[in-house]
């Protein structure tokens, strides 16, 4: 598996993703249980800027964050969210939409 790191300057959202990655290292080595895990930031607003997601069967450094007219959004599965300025970082599992499982 290619895994793509990006390495952040902040102290504590460094600490942050490596307990959080850590905390799910049982769930991600059960053979199908995990296939992305992916990190976004978010501005002030809430509005997603970049997205950075690893699969299991490749490497993406970043992938766009909206949903494209007709395409029905995943679903969200919330782990854990942290509040330290100037960041808010949620991380979450992101499972194919209903629709796009069925196909």
């Amino acid at each position: 598996m290619n895994v793509v790191i990006q390495r952040a300057l902040h102290r504590q959202l460094r600490y942050y993703m490596h307990a959080t990655v850590s905390g799910l290292l049982p769930s991600m080595q059960k053979l199908g249980m995990v296939e992305r895990v992916a990190v976004i930031f978010f501005n002030a607003d809430n509005v997603p800027l970049e997205k950075f997601a690893g699969t299991s069967k490749e490497a993406d450094l970043s992938i766009p964050t909206d949903t494209k007219p007709g395409q029905q959004p995943p679903l969200i599965t919330p782990i854990k969210s942290m509040s330290s300025e100037p960041l808010n970082l949620q991380l979450y599992l992101e499972h194919p939409s209903l629709l796009e499982s069925l196909l």
